[in-house]
């Protein structure tokens, strides 16, 4: 045991040295953060209008890590202004402010904008002023979090952050947004606001148990909590709120089976970043459908493209394909690629259907007449079950791909909002085909190898 505490002291130590933001780092920010808000402050003046802002994000509670940070100011509006006056002024102060710098709109509940100063990206996002409770928008909670993270740290637990910041970048579970569904800054520093140490955090989600749930005081209501999930975090300045309703299933799971590897065996690939993915399977069984899309938000897109996978791999499971892995990729240059790992491409011809026990009368009434044609043989099996044999529909995955993108969009469990752009551009790629496109299309060759590979925790 003290064997184990001590290598883990001399790898945590380590990595400690690497992503403690250097003088120079610091330095930087704070010339682009003064600089900000100097021009925010006169936008603010000129528009006439009772606007307070705050410093918010990692970079405020001084936990962010060296490797790359955003600069998050928030504008708060009094809440006696209108959702449309709120959502018009907030994107007209961003741009503004943010002129020249490449500014773009984001989506959370609101609208917010983004831009790039030297390489530092910069986040203007509006809020209501509101009192504590008195939540108008989410994004109201977020002063709130910073105050209280910046009043409960030290230099320790700051630290103790960045750890966990990093392990859970490199296991690609770093961040709320729809992409990831993964562990937000926020709920990292939660994390170490409640175990106090990233090894403590690391015990603690090692024996996570179904619908876990982590709470400040014996007083917390957990029925009361909104969204209860697999991994319940009650927000300190909001109990009823779960921070866990944001994270996937998978990710938590990443974050549970990796916790146990590393506490039994530290090392410090994991907090590397860019491991190259190692593929030891054949590309043979995927499907890639391709095609163009346009003036969408990314993170509206995210969502639009995670629907639309669901369904059809509902559809597809329907006709009795078996997907083992589904995923999607973005270029963010106007092109999109849904992914499908299948066991098998081709099925057999015919199938078996197994129908009621003859005792129960109505279901099998009903079996018999929604399988009554088509039938090639059919029997009674000595369990008392109706069996029958028929003849698929299709047997060919990519074929029914292109049926459904062809004959059955509308029905297909397609994104409306996609639905007109995927119709028009679509292009089915079966298997190795995808090689052809490696050259122009790298990204999309990096995800189907992601998709292939073993998960990343155990190829460490």
């Amino acid at each position: 045991m003290v064997e184990k505490m001590r290598e883990h002291n001399i790898i945590l130590n380590q990595v400690r040295k690497l992503i403690q933001p250097t003088y120079k780092q610091r330095e930087k920010l704070n010339r682009i953060t003064k600089q900000v808000l100097s021009i925010l402050d006169q936008v603010i003046l000129e528009n006439k209008v009772n606007i307070k802002r705050i410093l918010g994000g990692s970079y405020a509670k001084d936990t962010w890590l060296n490797l790359e940070t955003d600069i998050d100011i928030f504008i708060l509006f009094p809440i006696d202004f209108k959702e449309e006056k709120f959502e018009r002024l907030g994107i007209k102060i961003g741009k503004t402010v943010l002129e020249g710098h490449n500014p773009k709109l984001r989506y959370s509940e609101h609208p917010y904008v983004e831009g790039i100063i030297n390489n530092v990206k910069i986040n203007i996002v509006p809020c209501y002023d509101v009192e504590i409770g008195n939540w108008i928008s989410s994004a109201d909670r977020t002063p709130f979090h910073s105050r209280l993270i910046e009043s409960k740290f030290n230099d320790k637990m700051r630290s103790e952050t960045r750890l966990l910041k990093l392990f859970m970048k490199s296991l690609e579970i770093y961040g709320a947004e729809i992409k990831i569904k993964g562990f937000s800054g926020y709920v990292c520093e939660v994390l170490i606001l409640k175990y106090k140490k990233f090894t403590s955090v690391l015990e603690a989600a090692s024996d996570f148990s179904k619908n876990e749930v982590i709470k400040w005081d014996k007083k917390s209501d957990v029925l009361n909590i909104n969204n209860k999930t697999n991994l319940t975090i009650l927000d300190p300045i909001d109990d009823k709120r779960n921070l866990g309703a944001a994270i996937s299933n998978k990710s938590i799971t990443k974050f549970i089976i990796a916790s146990r590897l590393f506490l039994n065996k530290p090392d410090k690939k994991y907090f590397q970043l860019d491991k190259k993915v190692k593929t030891t399977k054949s590309i043979n069984n995927t499907i890639t459908i391709l095609f163009s899309y346009k003036n969408k938000p990314i993170d509206t897109l995210w969502g639009l493209i995670n629907r639309t996978l669901n369904h059809l791999k509902i559809q597809l499971e329907k006709m009795s394909f078996s997907i083992l892995k589904h995923s999607a990729a973005i270029d963010e240059k106007g092109n999109c690629a849904l992914i499908f790992l299948f066991k098998e491409l081709y099925i057999p011809e015919q199938e078996i259907k197994i129908g009621p026990e003859v005792y129960m009368k109505e279901s099998l009434e009903k079996f018999l007449s929604k399988n009554n044609k088509n039938n090639q043989l059919i029997w009674i099996g000595e369990d008392s079950k109706i069996n029958v044999l028929q003849k698929r529909d299709y047997t060919d995955a990519k074929n029914f791909i292109r049926h459904l993108l062809t004959n059955k969009i509308f029905s297909s469990g397609i994104a409306p909002d996609l639905i007109t752009e995927l119709e028009k551009s679509y292009r089915i790629i079966e298997g190795n085909e995808i090689n052809q496109l490696s050259t122009k299309y790298i990204w999309l060759k990096n995800e189907v190898n992601e998709l292939i590979a073993n998960d990343k925790i155990f190829e460490r």
